[in-house]
Formats: C-alpha cells, sequence, structure tokens
C-alpha cells in the first residue's frame, strides 16, 4: 500500500505529457469527425478541459493537469460518438430532402409534357404562363439541387439543408397552382 501511495506522488511530481498528448489527439480526431458542427458542446467541453491541463501545467500542479488530461480525452471521445451519430442523422434528412425535391422536379416535367403533348398544347394565356412558370421553378430547384449535392460532396449537411429549404415546397405550390386552378374552372365549364 505504501508502495502506490509513493508511485501516485512520484507520478504526481511530473507533467503528464502522455496523457495529455492522449488527450490533444482525441480532442483532433473528434475535430476531424465533424464535432464542432455535430456535437459543439461535448467539443468544447472537450478543448476547455485540455486547455485547463495546460493552465495546471504552467502552475506545477500536475495531478491536476492529469485529471483534465483524462477528462478531456474521455469529452473528446464522446463527442467523436455523439458526432457521428449526429452526422449520420443529418445525411439520413439531406437525403431524403434531395429525393423529395427530385420527385418534386419530376413531377412538375410530367406535367409540362402532360400539357405539351400536341392535342393538349397550351391553348390559353393562362396555360402558357402555368408552363412558364413550372420551368422556371425547375431551374430554381435544380440550381438548389445542384449546390445540395455539391455540401453534401463537403459532408456539409447543414449547408445542404439550407440550400434545399423549402425548394420543395416552393415548387409543389407551382405544380398546385394549376391544378386548383384546374379544379375551379372545371365546375364552371360544367354549367
Amino acid at each position: 500500500m505504501l508502495l502506490v501511495g509513493l508511485l501516485s506522488i512520484a507520478a504526481c511530481d511530473s507533467p503528464p505529457i502522455k496523457e495529455m498528448s492522449e488527450a490533444k489527439a482525441a480532442v483532433e480526431r473528434a475535430r476531424t469527425a465533424g464535432a464542432e458542427r455535430y456535437a459543439s458542446t461535448e467539443y468544447q467541453a472537450a478543448q476547455a478541459a485540455l486547455r485547463r491541463s495546460n493552465e495546471s501545467v504552467s502552475q506545477r500542479d500536475y495531478r491536476q493537469a492529469l485529471a483534465f488530461a483524462l477528462d478531456s480525452r474521455e469529452l473528446a471521445q464522446t463527442a467523436l460518438h455523439v458526432a457521428g451519430e449526429q452526422k449520420a442523422v443529418a445525411r439520413d434528412t439531406t437525403m431524403r430532402a434531395i429525393r423529395t425535391l427530385e420527385q418534386s422536379i419530376a413531377g412538375a416535367r410530367q406535367q409540362i409534357e402532360a400539357v405539351q403533348v400536341p392535342a393538349r398544347a397550351p391553348k390559353t394565356r393562362a396555360d402558357r404562363l402555368h408552363v412558364s412558370d413550372l420551368r422556371r421553378a425547375i431551374v430554381v430547384a435544380n440550381v438548389a439541387l445542384q449546390k445540395a449535392r455539391a455540401a453534401v460532396a463537403e459532408d456539409d449537411y447543414p449547408g445542404a439543408n439550407q440550400a434545399l429549404a423549402g425548394a420543395a415546397e416552393r415548387l409543389r405550390a407551382v405544380v398546385e397552382t394549376k391544378t386548383a386552378d384546374s379544379g375551379a374552372a372545371a365546375p364552371a365549364a360544367t354549367r
């Protein structure tokens, strides 16, 4: 028992270089995995513990430095784990939003194709304007889709979601405008 006490005292007579290096490496791994964005609370706590470990070394409080280094390493590992989980959720959410927008674009294109069949070519000014609105909305949606895909390629899922924000809804609103107009016009035409 006396030997263990002497070893622990001796261990605290020098800076915990190994533990601090491990903590620094763990914090860097967490940063590389996106913890700054996806697990910011845990990541910031790991950084703060590492800073306190360095401060404790400068004050020659090696026991406290060791404790902070161990805390930092543990917090960084937690940040790494949380970041992985949150990044997967963000990726899934983004990919669903991309698929939704792709489906909306396909639906808008089908509506244009249905109207442009020679026998059903847009005859009224309202029909021509609606096709023009659809084409513009498709272009805007495609731009949003391209920006989102570029962000996904960089693992920037919040950026991708920002690019997609409202794009499918705006396109759907243009598609539904004509559907609502057609529904309202049909009863009037049967009178």
